[in-house]
């Protein structure tokens, strides 16, 4: 019979979050050490201390645990700037009924931490979709939105917003405006933010 693995994001969230693991620690009512073991897979919590870290961080316990399984493929639409022919590491996102496979490289994959990847994939041509296999639960991508914008203040609220709400996740891919919109266009993000300058009224749009 095999033996089933717990695995756990309880990093992702936790920095997510902007906590450090004595931040976390304090806040659960454990040793800092239990925080690394967890993260690092060496040491299964119990019951009550999964409790604790689900109160802790606002969501569920089955938001941070789960055993591995086989996870599935998803045929996901690729970004424009998904490269062709490389090993990557993607987000996915539900966007207007489809899923879209972001890309995890340059200034698209760090905020102030490693953004955590969804799945991993390889596009081997130019086709319309792509095979991600899955690095994570798939319930889980569904709260995620994705931004194009090119204001430092958009990570600054990006990292708010799942500050509120740890269960939202806030993709954010950086580009100016004209491109933020054509990628609004093509379906590949939600909301595009731009600064567009008006000729008739000499200001930027607000």
């Amino acid at each position: 019979m095999k033996q089933e693995v717990l695995r756990n994001n309880l990093k992702q969230i936790r920095t997510r979050l902007g906590m450090n693991q004595q931040d976390l620690a304090n806040l659960a009512g454990v040793t800092r050490q239990t925080i690394s073991g967890v993260e690092s897979g060496q040491y299964a919590p119990s019951t009550t201390i999964s409790l604790r870290l689900a109160k802790a961080l606002g969501c569920h316990v089955e938001d941070l645990f789960w055993l591995e399984e086989d996870l599935p493929e998803i045929a996901a639409v690729p970004a424009q700037n998904l490269p062709v022919g490389q090993d990557l590491r993607v987000i996915l996102a539900r966007i207007g009924g489809k899923w879209v496979a972001h890309p995890l490289i340059g200034k698209d994959a760090f905020r102030t931490e490693m953004i955590p990847a969804d799945g991993a994939a390889n596009r081997l041509s130019l086709m319309d979709t792509v095979l991600v296999k899955l690095l994570d639960d798939p319930k889980k991508l569904y709260n995620t939105v994705v931004l194009a914008g090119c204001s430092p203040a958009l990570s600054l609220w990006a990292r708010a917003a799942e500050r509120w709400h740890p269960e939202l996740r806030v993709h954010l891919t950086f580009a100016n405006s004209m491109t933020a919109l054509e990628r609004l266009c093509r379906g590949e993000v939600h909301i595009a933010g731009m600064h567009l300058y008006c000729p008739q009224t000499r200001e930027h749009n607000t």
